[in-house]
């Protein structure tokens, strides 16, 4: 059962990553991932020769990251966040706008920046994929904490694309596609509000 499961995931990855091989899904739906004996195949068999957005076969195999990071003290008030590797140490306080002391980072601003750099990478893929040549590329997230004064909060994200070399259309078009792409709207889009713009230079 395990093993049905791990190849199932593997299709799904390789969809949202860019979508396998015909007969990398060929494979699994005629039941040819794993009959015979061969019922342990793996994760990283399957997702074997995906292909990239561009449609380049690259002959990846499944891979997955997960980040660790331990967070002490008050939180987001004077608290402290360490990364498993070391690669992140940092300290947090409330900004001035919420009546903090600010002089710190914050939850808002770390996501910020990891959706930024997700949404980049998400559309320099779409731009490959549309044979679109990118000049500069900048996004610009905002992530807006919102207190409802009743003890209830919510957030709320902007991304902004900053290019050039292109037309505006274009410009809005990667945008909605690298939406559909980036990890992080796929996970946060469905659940707050976000809105997505371009500035063409």
């Amino acid at each position: 059962m395990l093993a049905e499961l791990d190849g199932v995931l593997a299709v799904v990855v390789g969809v949202l990553a860019g979508g396998c091989t015909s007969s990398a899904k060929t494979g699994y739906e005629n039941g040819q991932h794993g009959g015979g004996g061969g019922r342990d195949l793996r994760v990283n068999k399957l997702f074997a020769g995906c292909v990239h957005a561009g449609g380049l076969v690259v002959g990846m195999t499944a891979t997955e990251y997960t980040a660790a990071v331990t967070v002490t003290g008050e939180g987001r008030n004077g608290g402290r966040a360490v990364a498993a590797d070391g690669n992140l140490d940092v300290r947090f306080a409330i900004p001035k706008e919420l009546g903090g002391a600010g002089g710190a980072t914050n939850p808002e601003q770390l996501l910020a920046a990891g959706w930024a750099s997700c949404f980049l990478g998400a559309t320099r893929r779409a731009a490959t994929a549309a044979k679109v040549p990118l000049k500069d590329l900048a996004v610009v997230a905002e992530v807006t904490l919102h207190h409802d004064g009743a003890g209830s909060f919510n957030l709320s994200a902007a991304l902004h694309l900053e290019v050039t070399g292109i037309d505006q259309d274009t410009a809005e078009q990667l945008g909605r596609e690298a939406h559909q792409i980036c990890p992080y709207s796929k996970a946060l889009g469905p659940t707050i509000p976000v809105t997505i713009d371009a500035t063409v230079a």
